[in-house]
């Protein structure tokens, strides 16, 4: 029994360590936004929207974290955000006319995200990400509320269909993703990958309600740099 417990808790060790230093999944107490932590570089999606308007955006870290510092009790992560097209998912085919800078400020669970300038359909009840003056801690205000294992952010480039997964077949069901909703994948199996998704309209009965379920991999784009090149 006690060797048996030993390879348990070194089976643990070895999980907490590698979901330490590996991926994870950030989520926060408003739904819109999604964060990955992929070794240390930051990479985002926020979505709200509602029957007129649409706030929604993507970012990734620009250099690395800058830690507390006596002027202010929160580190910084620069960022660029930046708008998809609809043809192209890419972030190398991206619309560059949207690309602008911004901070991440960090403290404990409270984060902040401010733009330079507000992205376009944001700065009003969806979402508002400009504060002055610019030299002071400001933006969005979210809360991180848990921490899960995952791979990556990526949107829908078509309607996917959720899968069951049952007795080791793939099972369709009725529920679906629009084309460019964003998801945060949690692990990848044959040709499917198994997604988180938050509804991002804000008028509704249940906002920000969470699917999850299985689709077609292919149906997923990662529209994030790869590593070291932004």
């Amino acid at each position: 029994m006690k060797n048996l417990n030993k390879v348990v808790a070194l089976v643990l060790c070895l999980f907490f360590a590698q979901f330490a230093w590996g991926s994870e999944g950030i989520i926060f107490d408003n739904q819109a936004l999604v964060v990955v932590n992929a070794n240390g570089v930051l990479t985002g999606y926020y979505d709200a929207e509602d029957d007129k308007r649409s706030c929604s955006f993507l970012f990734v870290q620009v250099g690395n974290e800058v830690k507390q510092h006596a002027q202010s009790p929160y580190s910084e992560v620069r960022i660029l955000t930046f708008v998809s097209r609809v043809s192209d998912f890419t972030f190398a085919g991206r619309d560059r006319s949207f690309d602008i800078d911004g901070v991440l400020y960090k403290r404990d669970a409270t984060w902040l995200i401010r733009t330079d300038v507000g992205q376009a359909g944001c700065e009003n009840a969806l979402g508002a990400f400009v504060s002055y003056p610019r030299d002071k801690v400001g933006g969005e205000i979210f809360a991180v509320q848990k921490r899960i294992p995952a791979t990556g952010i990526r949107l829908a480039n078509r309607k996917s269909f959720f899968y069951d997964l049952r007795a080791g077949e793939f099972v369709a069901r009725k529920g679906y993703l629009s084309k460019r909703d964003g998801v945060i994948v949690l692990q990848t199996r044959d040709q499917f990958s198994y997604v988180r998704f938050a509804d991002p309209r804000v008028n509704v009965a249940n906002p920000g309600r969470v699917t999850t379920g299985w689709v077609r991999t292919a149906d997923l784009v990662n529209p994030f740099p790869p590593p070291n090149t932004h």
